[in-house]
């Protein structure tokens, strides 16, 4: 009798802390984004370098590699 009522408060303060831990999970990932990536963001685009390059030349995002021999010694050393 003590076991299951035992086993039962333990799957109870289980399914509490779970639900703690999420709420606190996502509101700690909230700060840290509102502290870093926002200023962050701000910043450049005050300065005028967007973090992404989004401007559209010639109706596209699309931009042009430059071209490269390749070969077995570009597949060797990749970067």
């Amino acid at each position: 009798m003590k076991s299951r009522m035992l086993r039962a408060f333990i799957n109870v303060l289980k399914t509490i802390s779970e639900f703690v831990g999420r709420v606190v999970t996502v509101a700690i990932l909230t700060v840290i984004y509102l502290i870093v990536a926002v200023p962050t963001g701000l910043v450049l685009g005050l300065v005028g370098k967007p973090p992404m390059r989004t401007k559209f030349v010639g109706g596209s995002t699309w931009e042009l590699r430059e071209e490269r021999p390749s070969g077995l010694e570009d597949a060797r050393h990749p970067f």
